[in-house]
């Protein structure tokens, strides 16, 4: 009984020890979200009809948190769009961004700010954190982004997909600016 009771003790003490030794991260403060076009592609077979997908982005979302939007996108640098690892979009076929044909596939977007300007670029570099690894070389594509200004301040980084006429506009908000990169299928 006595060597039970020490067993049982033991055994108690390592899964204990062993629980507790498990780190978790803590959360992120920029979740990452992901796009849509059509917005409905993800769960229409529990709507009605199944729509394929012709676009998917994945982003992080970063806030402004009282910072100047000035600040976390500055002039003159490429910025990876979003925070953590570069955005990722993937096109399910063929489309044309800017005068450029880009094959079906995924790729990193980036933004290149040049004052009021938004020039998003696509690279085929894939997997990275930010814009350091980044080689012209791999550029994909690159299109001016229309941008305009929104009333209301949008805290995260949000992105929106909206159907124009021969495709779509990827709508982004983040502060008071909106910006919106042209897609044709």
């Amino acid at each position: 009984m006595k060597r039970t009771l020490i067993l049982i003790t033991l055994a108690l003490a390592c899964t204990a020890l062993s629980a507790q030794s498990q780190k978790f991260p803590g959360l992120d403060p920029s979740p990452l979200d992901v796009a849509f076009f059509p917005g409905n592609s993800a769960n229409a077979e529990f709507r009605g009809p199944r729509v394929e997908a012709k676009i998917k982005l994945y982003y992080s979302r970063p806030q402004l948190k009282d910072r100047e939007l000035s600040k976390l996108v500055p002039d003159g640098k490429m910025w990876r769009f979003g925070a953590n690892e570069a955005s990722e979009i993937t096109f399910y076929s063929d489309v044309t961004v800017g005068n450029k044909t880009v094959k079906a596939g995924t790729y990193a977007v980036f933004i290149d700010v040049k004052g009021n300007n938004w020039d998003f670029v696509l690279h085929s570099k894939l997997n990275t954190w930010g814009n350091f690894l980044m080689d012209g070389s791999q550029e994909v594509a690159r299109v001016a982004g229309a941008i305009s200004t929104n009333s209301d301040s949008v805290e995260a980084l949000s992105v929106a997909f909206k159907e124009v006429d021969g495709g779509a506009h990827m709508v982004v908000g983040w502060g008071n600016t909106i910006a919106e990169m042209p897609i044709k299928f």
